[in-house]
């Protein structure tokens, strides 16, 4: 609330106007809260309780939520895990609604009637337009199309591991961290302990790292096995890889070859 007493300007509390910081309050007295204030953590949305009310963004409801994924064209899309949906927040609007998803199961088709087993991870295909979701309970991969439509891309739902040559036969454990670069989509297959790789254009998959083999981590320090790696991502010169079991965040050079 701003005001003017004498000719000057009082924000709230009957405070002069100061550099914003990170407080929740208005302190540069502009109808902003918080912006440009350095290392500032703001809600985006969720109250704080479980559940799955959509709405306005600071009243919506989640339920463990896990992956995130910014696109212009979309906004926001939340992986709502423990709801077995895909959220999506509106920028333009500041609204939540259920983007794909509907209860707990497996079902392909329209993603307003597909249904997700705990999902986790998602990333965005500029190319295509599709999305690619770890659908972690359903030990299996899918894909949204640019129209909507939710179907299949890997796993038989069957719970194991096995780089079958069809996609559709393969066998996934419990997949979480996903990321595409290129061509390369890289999948965190949590229950195996192995990351792997699908080749979108051969759709050739392959175990990219594996919990067998041992390493030296990027500063030649350590030699590590994979426990129980849950997601990854990559910067220019390495593939970052969070292991939950041996609490470990690592970094890897050379994993999926010249980064």
């Amino acid at each position: 609330m701003q005001s003017c007493k004498n000719g000057v300007v009082f924000c709230e509390s009957n405070t002069k106007p100061t550099l914003e910081v990170c407080d929740g309050k208005d302190n540069n007295c502009n109808g902003s809260i918080d912006e440009g204030a350095f290392l500032c953590v703001l809600t985006v949305a969720g109250t704080g309780k479980s559940g799955a009310k959509d709405g306005s963004a600071l009243q919506a409801q989640f339920s463990s939520p896990a992956g995130l994924f910014w696109s212009p064209s979309v906004g926001l899309l939340i992986v709502d895990s423990g709801n077995h949906r895909i959220r999506q927040l509106s920028p333009s609007t500041g609204q939540v609604q259920t983007w794909a998803g509907t209860t707990r199961g497996f079902q392909d088709g329209a993603k307003a009637s597909a249904k997700f087993n705990t999902p986790f991870g998602i990333v965005f295909d500029a190319v295509s337009g599709a999305w690619y979701i770890t659908d972690t309970n359903n030990h299996r991969i899918r894909q949204v199309s640019q129209q909507g439509v939710v179907t299949t891309l890997a796993g038989s739902g069957k719970q194991g591991l096995d780089n079958h040559t069809q996609l559709l036969q393969s066998k996934w454990s419990l997949p979480k961290g996903i990321l595409l670069r290129q061509n390369d989509l890289t999948v965190v297959d949590s229950g195996s302990g192995h990351v792997r790789t699908i080749n979108l254009k051969t759709k050739v998959l392959q175990s990219s790292f594996t919990k067998e083999q041992k390493f030296v981590s990027f500063r030649g320090l350590t030699k590590y096995v994979f426990k129980e790696p849950i997601d990854l991502v990559f910067s220019l010169q390495h593939v970052m890889h969070l292991d939950q079991v041996n609490l470990r965040f690592l970094g890897l050079q050379f994993l999926l070859g010249c980064l």
